[in-house]
C-alpha cells in the first residue's frame, strides 16, 4: 500500500476568493493529513504582467520568477501558521485546462478554488467560468468558494437530492466526508408540488437509510420551491439550517441527468452559493464496496 501523502490542489490568483479557498483547503488538509499544492496559472493574455509590473519589456521568465516568489511567500507564511506542508507550482496557459491536467498528472485528491460568483459581464464570465469548467473537466472532487461565508469547520453537510433512479449512488461520497469530519448529513429534496414530493420521498428515505447504516448522523426534509428555482430554494434552506458544505454528486453513467444538472443547476449552485460547494463525480470502483450488503 502506498504511503504517499494525500494532496490538495489550490489554484491561487491572489484574489480574496482564492485566499479564502486556501483557508478552506487548510481545514480539509488537517483532517485528510494532506499536503497542499499552490498553483498559479499565468494566462496568455498578459494579465499577470499588468498585475506584477508596469514594465512591459521584461521577459517571460522574469514574470514567472516574480509570480513564483510571491507564491512561495504565501506558502511559507501558511506553513508557519498551520504546520502543514506546501508545494508551489507556476504554469502557463488556460487556467481551467492547466488545473484539470495538473490535478490528473499529480494525482491530487481534492481541488479547492475560489470563484467570483455569477458573471455579470464578459470579464467576470471568463473568470467565473474557470471554476465551473474545472468542475466539469476534473476527476477529483472540486470545492468552490465564493468567499462570503466564514467556515472554520465542517459540522453539517447539506446534500440536495433530485428525482432519479440511482439515488443511492450519491450517498457514499457524503458518508466519506461526513466521517472525515464527524459531521452530520442533511438530505434535502426540493419539489414543485405534492405529487413530485410523494415520488421523491422513497428516494430520500433510501439515501437516509444507507447513510445511517454507515454510522453517520443523518436527517432529511422535502421542501417546496415556492415559485423559486430549485437552487434558490435549496440554498435558502441551507443558509437557514447553518450548512457548512453543500455536496453535489453526479453519476458518470447517467449522461442525460448529468447534462441537465451540470449544465444548469450545478452551475447556478457554484455561482450563487455563499456556502462552499463540493462537486463530486464518484468513481464506481472507489465506492462499490459500500453497496455490497445494501
Amino acid at each position: 500500500m502506498s504511503t504517499e501523502s494525500k494532496k490538495i490542489l489550490v489554484p491561487i490568483g491572489f484574489s480574496e476568493q482564492s485566499l479564502k479557498a486556501l483557508e478552506h483547503a487548510v481545514i480539509f488538509a488537517k483532517e485528510m493529513k494532506a499536503r497542499i499544492i499552490l498553483l498559479t496559472v499565468i494566462e496568455e493574455t498578459g494579465f499577470w504582467k499588468r498585475v506584477f509590473s508596469a514594465k512591459t519589456d521584461r521577459d517571460e521568465d522574469s514574470y514567472r520568477d516574480e509570480v513564483h516568489e510571491k507564491l512561495k511567500a504565501v506558502a511559507n507564511e501558511m506553513s508557519e501558521q498551520t504546520g502543514l506542508e506546501f508545494d508551489t507550482m507556476v504554469a502557463k496557459g488556460v487556467p481551467y485546462e492547466e488545473i484539470s491536467e495538473l490535478s490528473e498528472s499529480l494525482g491530487v485528491d481534492l481541488i479547492v478554488m475560489g470563484t467570483n460568483g455569477k458573471p455579470s459581464n464578459m470579464r467576470k464570465k471568463f473568470i467565473g467560468s474557470n471554476a465551473y469548467r474545472v468542475v466539469t473537466m476534473s476527476e477529483p472532487p472540486v470545492i468552490t468558494i465564493k468567499g462570503t461565508k466564514e467556515v472554520n469547520k465542517v459540522d453539517k453537510i447539506i446534500f440536495p437530492l433530485v428525482l432519479d433512479r440511482q439515488s443511492k449512488q450519491k450517498a457514499p461520497p457524503a458518508v466519506h466526508y461526513a466521517k472525515l469530519f464527524n459531521a452530520s448529513v442533511m438530505v434535502v429534496g426540493v419539489s414543485r408540488d405534492k405529487e413530485e414530493a410523494q415520488k421523491l420521498q422513497p428516494h430520500v428515505n433510501q439515501v437516509v437509510k444507507f447513510i445511517k447504516e454507515k454510522g453517520v448522523n443523518c436527517s432529511s426534509e422535502i421542501i417546496r420551491d415556492n415559485g423559486k428555482s430549485r437552487v434558490e430554494s435549496f440554498l435558502q434552506y441551507a443558509y437557514e439550517n447553518d450548512g457548512d458544505l453543500v455536496m453535489i454528486v453526479e453519476e458518470e453513467d447517467e449522461p442525460d441527468m448529468a447534462q441537465r444538472i451540470m449544465g444548469n443547476e450545478v452551475q447556478k449552485m457554484i455561482y450563487l452559493s455563499d456556502i462552499p460547494v463540493m462537486s463530486v463525480t464518484p468513481t464506481p470502483a472507489k465506492y462499490q464496496s459500500m453497496f455490497a450488503n445494501w
